[in-house]
């Protein structure tokens, strides 16, 4: 709830305010939470759900949609003019905010819900976003300034 969330913000800002939390621990921090806890979390709750064999098919669904997307994306802000803001219009038309749903799953429809939410991010939402924008962003990068003459 908002007010658990707000306290773990002033929480974290006191610490880094006193002194209590410095730069250096940052790389260690970043380095626990999604490198060794965020997959043990994605590993746990997948182990522990009870699934039934017709949410497998939600994974090819969610990679057939998600290709979708992109296609029709990727058709959508071709005709952008202005090759900086591509990327960006790209991404907001995506809607890449699921995870801001986790929180809403996880309380109303508890550990299958939340199995079926990450199935649904490693079949098809994942991919999009590192496959899918990587290969837009590297085709519409913006040109390289021009050199200059000596």
């Amino acid at each position: 709830d908002f007010v658990s969330n707000a306290a773990i913000v002033l929480f974290g800002y006191l610490m880094r305010s006193t002194g209590f939390l410095r730069e250096e621990h940052i790389a260690g921090m970043r380095l626990l939470t999604f490198s060794i806890c965020l997959p043990i979390l994605i590993f746990t709750t997948l182990w522990t759900a009870q699934l039934e064999a017709d949410i497998l098919t939600l994974a090819l669904v969610s990679a057939v949609m998600h290709v979708g997307i992109l296609t029709l994306t990727y058709a959508s802000c071709a005709a952008v003019k202005n090759p900086g803001k591509r990327g960006y219009l790209t991404m907001s038309c995506q809607g890449l905010g699921m995870a801001y749903c986790y929180g809403a799953v996880m309380d109303n429809f508890g550990a299958s819900g939340m199995a079926a939410v990450v199935l649904v991010e490693l079949g098809g939402n994942i991919w999009l976003t590192i496959v899918g924008n990587g290969v837009l962003a590297s085709l519409w990068r913006a040109p390289p300034p021009p050199k200059e003459s000596r």
